[in-house]
Formats: structure tokens, sequence, C-alpha cells
């Protein structure tokens, strides 16, 4: 009876070393189910896992590095965010020369207005790109100041400050 028993188990413990691994372990390593969790804090760096650094790409890339960074953070509503943002963002703003796309000032103009996260001077490098195309800002100026986004009025902070934003661009 030894005998017969012997090699049953043998075969049940050999199947279980198979069939374990493959269907646990390998399945996540196929299958991508073991990757790691993403941020879903504004606080956490997100810069580092949607957008490459400005000195790589493009200018299509700087844009979507600004886009990336400030998406992330008027989506959590914070006034801070993290200092890997707030380079990615500040060096993505000083590599810009001359804009001239509408869709891209209109980015740079909602910066302007909502991305203020502590101690960063978004005014000042964004009014800086304005100001070398001054034409193409003010007709971008015009166009934000027609289109509200919801919770926007005549008499709401930033949105009021973009008349300020188009006479100093005029003047």
């Amino acid at each position: 009876m030894k005998e017969c028993f012997t090699p049953t188990i043998t075969k049940l413990i050999v199947c279980l070393c198979i069939i374990i691994p493959i269907t646990g372990m390998a399945y996540g390593v196929f299958t991508g189910k073991l990757s790691p969790a993403q941020p879903t804090n504004n606080n956490l760096t997100i810069a580092t896992e949607k957008a490459f650094a400005p000195a790589d790409t493009g200018y299509e890339q700087t844009i979507k590095n600004i886009k990336t960074v400030f998406d992330g953070y008027v989506k959590y509503k914070e006034t801070t965010d993290s200092k890997a943002n707030k380079d990615l963002m500040r060096k993505s703003l000083e590599s810009l020369g001359v804009v001239t796309n509408q869709k891209d000032l209109i980015i740079l103009i909602n910066v302007w207005m909502y991305y203020d996260p502590t101690d960063f001077p978004s005014r000042q490098l964004v009014y800086a790109i304005l100001e070398r195309n001054k034409l193409e800002s003010i007709k971008a100026v015009n166009k934000r100041l027609d289109h509200k986004i919801k919770g926007e009025t005549d008499e709401t902070v930033p949105y009021v400050e973009l008349n300020n934003l188009l006479k100093k661009l005029e003047s």
C-alpha cells in the first residue's frame, strides 16, 4: 500500500509546483497586473509618470508637460504642488520661446490664472512668454474672456484679472 500511495503524492506535489506559479505569479507578470500603484494625490509626483524633461523634447512635449502638471494641480484644488512638478513647470515655461498657437496660449493663460502653488512665480513666467508675441497673446486673452469656465463670472478672481492682463499686454 505504501508503494501505491507515494507516486500519487509525488504527482500531486509536482502538479502543485507547476500549476501555482503558472496561474499565480506568472499570470501577473505576463498580464502586467503586478505593476506598481499609480499616484492618486497631486502632492505625489505625477510629472515623472506622464511627462518628460523639456531639454529632451520639442515644443509639443513642453506644452504637454505644462498641461499635465497644470491639470493635476487644478484637479485636486491644492495650494501646494510637489517639488518635481514645480521644477518641471518652471523648466517647461522657461524653455518656451515665442508661442503663436492660440490653443497653447489659452493653456498658458489658464496657468497664469490658476496655477498658483506656494512660492512659485507662475504669473511672471507666463507673462514673459505672452509678452514675446503680444499680438497673438492679446487675441488669446480676448478669446479666453469670451469663453468663461464653469464658476467664473465677471466679478470672480482670477477671471476678472484677465482685463488687467489684457491692458498690460496692450500697453
